[in-house]
């Protein structure tokens, strides 16, 4: 067996949404996809573990970024955001991005088949 931290990971890390877990209104085949988006990351991972392969996937609620942060703002989308991320906001691609940095890092070494939830809370209730 080699100790921690001497073997090369091989990893991959799939994107989805928290629309992936939950259902949410008008969106039926967006959830769907997000949701067996999920699914073939566990499958995945089920299946190359032995290749030495790990396969997880993130899910972030909002991302706020430059391009969106004007329609992220409507009223709407905001109401959405405060009823739903317990937080209260949209998430950053920075916040995204460590997650990603974790999944992939050798602190993850033992981590396979797993959906990392980056969603303020969202799903927690």
């Amino acid at each position: 067996m080699k100790p921690y931290g001497t073997s090369k990971i091989k990893s991959i890390v799939n994107a989805s949404l928290q629309d992936g877990v939950v259902g949410s209104i008008l969106r039926t085949l967006y959830c769907a996809s997000k949701g067996s988006l999920v699914n073939l990351t566990r499958a995945l991972a089920v299946e190359w573990a032995q290749y030495g392969i790990r396969v997880n996937a993130i899910s972030p609620t909002f991302v706020i970024n430059d391009d969106n942060e004007s329609a992220l703002e409507s009223s709407e989308v905001m109401a959405e955001i405060e009823n739903g991320v317990l937080l209260k906001r949209a998430a950053t691609a920075l916040e995204v991005a460590g997650g990603i940095c974790y999944l992939v890092s050798p602190v993850a070494a033992m981590v396979t088949g797993h959906n990392l939830m980056v969603d303020g809370g969202w799903t927690a209730k």
